[in-house]
Formats: structure tokens, sequence, C-alpha cells
């Protein structure tokens, strides 16, 4: 798992109009209340019951959303 904006800022700034001192605070680190994405990835040490559980995670967020 990883969150954050993957190295996106530049367009996640651009999609929402924000502020050149906003994407430079961004890049370093500061939290600055951007939205964000999560991505998980699925390898050879993945079980079956790391996918089940992150299904039911992200049927969770998707309920409170």
């Amino acid at each position: 798992m990883r969150s954050g904006l993957f190295c996106a800022h530049p367009l996640v700034s651009h999609l929402l109009g924000t502020s050149d001192v906003v994407l430079a605070d961004a890049a370093a680190g500061v939290d600055v209340g951007l939205p964000a994405a999560v991505r998980a990835s699925i390898g050879l040490g993945v079980t079956a019951a790391d996918v089940d559980a992150l299904l039911v995670g992200v049927a969770e967020l998707a309920a409170t959303a």
C-alpha cells in the first residue's frame, strides 16, 4: 500500500487550481490538504486472504464516502 499523489503534484495542482506555493509545499512533504489516492499492488507474496482484506477495506471506505 502507498498513499499520496504518486509524483502527480503538478497535475493535481493544475486540476484544482492551487498555487505554486502550495505545490512546492506538497512536494516537500508538507500536509497542505490536497486530496490523495491510495495504491495497492499485488505481488508474489500476496495471498488470497490479503486480497480479500483489501476488498473489505475498500468496500468500507466506499460505504462512508
